[in-house]
């Protein structure tokens, strides 16, 4: 029989208390004479794990936990706090929420609210072990095989006073590479590691260039100069009225026309979607745009055309000169007789 605790209850058969001030619901495996876990079930009758909680569609949740604790986070203060101690090496999870949705497109996993971060996502370094391993602060994914258009990760800022920030990245450190974001994109027919609706601006910029990374070099022999003198440049205004939500430039523009630099550079002319624009990034919520289908220049491509046109324009100005200095050598002798 159990020895007497103050103020501790052990309800279920061998359930047993161990300390004051707690209450116990059923067996544990191995205490007590013990041969198996109890399984609790609120709302159930079969429950499948330690704790099932079942709620009916009337009821708003199935659980509620509320708390005024003045700890902080770092200090693993919480209204929830979920701590997996396996030692292996399998990635298990401490918390995992799942909607099991009959409808394609609808439920989220975990959805949080915070008055100064929503989710707050840390790969703990205090025991990382050994072995050189990725880590990743927040990871996501979207895979549905639908005409629908997947987001791994979809970043809105609006409201603030000074500034908004759809998505902010940072890497320092003594690392031998940091990088403040990183895209990469393929296998679609059109690929972009990075797209921006609206302005870029960049302290720097390097585009790849090593000889290694090339194959079949060989000299530009064709007429650059005759390419580029047939090249029409133009002043126009983009339609920023019927493509709004493309943040086109506003003002008197200069530059080629996509169709009319495409039949004498075809290699820097490709094609681009702007995607469709839903309320609030939601594909269910009001369509705001439809998809945009239009063609894209290369400008820094015809940075080496350009120079090589210089150079065979210098090749003209050379040989020019060269007869005019030998016309002028000519003049000078007959002026001498």
């Amino acid at each position: 029989m159990q020895e007497y605790v103050p103020n501790a209850t052990a309800i279920g058969y061998r359930a047993v208390v161990a300390q004051d001030n707690s209450l116990v619901l059923g067996s544990i495996n191995g205490i007590n004479g013990a041969t198996a876990d109890t399984r609790i079930g609120i709302g159930t009758t079969a429950p499948t794990q330690k704790l099932h909680v079942l709620a009916p569609s009337i009821i708003r949740n199935a659980g509620l936990f509320e708390s005024s604790s003045n700890i902080d986070h770092t200090n693993n203060g919480a209204t929830i706090y979920a701590n997996n101690t396996y030692a292996g090496t399998i990635d298990v999870a401490a918390v995992k929420g799942r909607v099991t949705a009959t409808t394609r497109g609808y439920g989220i996993g975990g959805y949080f609210q915070g008055g100064y971060v929503g989710v707050w996502a840390n790969v703990d370094n205090t025991n990382p072990g050994t072995g050189t391993f990725n880590t990743w602060g927040v990871y996501s994914t979207a895979f549905q095989t639908t005409t629908a258009t997947n987001y791994g990760t979809l970043g809105a800022a609006n409201g603030g006073a000074a500034s908004n920030i759809g998505a902010y990245g940072s890497a320092t450190g003594p690392s031998t590479i940091n990088y403040g974001i990183y895209g990469s994109a393929s296998g679609a027919t059109t690929n972009w590691g990075g797209y921006f609706a609206g302005n870029v601006f960049t302290t720097g910029a390097y585009f790849p260039s090593d000889e290694k990374l090339k194959s079949n070099i060989r000299d530009y022999d064709a007429s650059a100069l005759s390419k580029i003198m047939s090249l029409q440049t133009k002043s126009y205004n983009y339609d920023v009225a019927k493509y709004k939500y493309m943040n086109l430039p506003a003002g008197d523009q200069f530059g080629f026309l996509a169709q009319d630099l495409e039949k004498v550079f075809p290699q820097l002319v490709t094609k681009a979607i702007q995607p469709a624009e839903y309320e609030q990034g939601n594909k269910n919520g009001k369509k705001l745009s439809d998809e945009v289908q239009f063609k894209a220049v290369n400008y820094t491509g015809l940075i080496p055309v350009l120079t090589k046109a210089v150079q065979e324009q210098q090749q003209i100005i050379d040989k020019q000169q060269k007869a005019i200095d030998d016309l002028l050598k000519r003049v000078e002798k007959l002026e001498q007789k």
